[in-house]
């Protein structure tokens, strides 16, 4: 495999410990599950009368301050993943994460604050790279109040129990075509996000990330995330970049642009043959990547698009390179990404 493929082939290796735990598992699922993913959620739940909204805005700022054992699983359509999640927050060391896939491909995704390693057991491989979002529960990784309330609606809901923790359902709905709309599940005493569930027309559940059990509280040492060192006949591949190499060598621009949607991140990711520039879109819920790599005459350049759970993806042919639009909106706004692409140099 060469180009973006491979590129994705490892984020979703990675994200089916997630998404999430490969969107909530992000990456937000095969190929396809890692982009979004999902990623946890946290949030003080507050005082009984505060609005839905500053609710979920603690949330957000909260995310990272807790610390939690439990088993979570993305459902879509008749397919079902788990992974077990283990999230350490350590003042003085910062965050610990790790997600190991249950089912299917042995892989394990470890994180301390920006630096990742994706360990995948099955091709002796170990892939070490950075960070650049929150893996595991993505909503509301960079939501603010006045953006999402421009987009969508919200309500509060009659509670409900999940993995055996009482919760409040938010339901946020979009004003418009070119998002999905929302059903969250907050424990009402931690703020922990438990389910997550993106929605379609007429409220079909697109896809579901959920914990099926779940333990709030200090993780024993023996427990806490390890990187992995590679052993004898095991690969070592450094997906990380230069301070130099970071510099973005391309340029993007959407005229007139998506409404609702800014770019959080441009980073630079290696595969084994090739560079791709990677821009990350989001309104404060959804979000889209772009993957600009140069066009390969030698490959096939269909213009392909994939369905998977929440996640749309298109490639494309654009000038003189490949760009390939997925995120977790409908069909038409990925296509919108990719009509009004320009792509220049410096």
């Amino acid at each position: 495999m060469r180009g973006v493929l491979p590129l994705l082939f490892h984020s979703s290796a990675c994200s089916l410990l997630i998404q999430s735990a490969v969107r909530f598992l992000r990456a937000r699922t095969a190929w396809l599950l890692l982009l979004i993913g999902p990623a946890l959620l946290f949030c003080s739940a507050g005082q009984a009368n505060d609005s839905p909204w500053s609710v979920l805005q603690r949330a957000q700022q909260a995310s990272q301050r807790l610390s939690y054992q439990g088993v979570l699983s993305v459902q879509s359509g008749k397919h079902i993943q788990s992974s077990r999640v283990t999230h350490v927050w350590d003042p003085q060391h910062g965050e610990l994460e790790a997600i190991e896939s249950l089912q299917g491909l042995s892989v394990e995704w470890i994180r301390h604050n920006e630096d990742v390693q994706c360990v995948m057991h099955d091709v002796k491989t170990i892939r070490m790279e950075k960070r650049h979002a929150s893996q595991a529960f993505s909503r509301l990784m960079s939501a603010r109040i006045e953006e999402l309330s421009n987009r969508y609606t919200i309500a509060q809901k009659d509670g409900d129990r999940v993995a055996g923790m009482d919760s409040t359902i938010f339901e946020l709905r979009p004003k418009d075509t070119l998002r999905f709309g929302y059903r969250l599940w907050i424990e009402r005493e931690t703020g922990l996000l438990l389910r997550s569930q993106t929605l379609g027309d007429n409220d079909e559940v697109i896809e579901q990330v959920s914990f099926s059990e779940i333990k709030v509280g200090s993780i024993p040492d023996k427990q806490r995330p390890k990187f992995k060192a590679a052993g004898e006949g095991w690969r070592l591949e450094d997906a990380t970049v230069s301070a130099q190499e970071a510099v973005l060598p391309l340029q993007i621009a959407f005229k007139p642009g998506v409404p609702g949607f800014r770019q959080v991140s441009g980073v630079v990711r290696k595969t084994r043959n090739t560079t791709v520039n990677q821009y990350v879109y989001t309104d404060g819920l959804a979000s889209v990547s772009i993957f600009v790599e140069n066009f390969n005459p030698s490959r096939p350049q269909a213009n392909a698009v994939i369905h998977h759970g929440a996640v749309r993806t298109i490639v494309k042919r654009v000038g003189d390179y490949s760009v390939t639009a997925m995120g977790e909106v409908p069909l038409p706004t990925v296509r919108q990404f990719l009509n009004e692409i320009d792509i220049r140099k410096p």
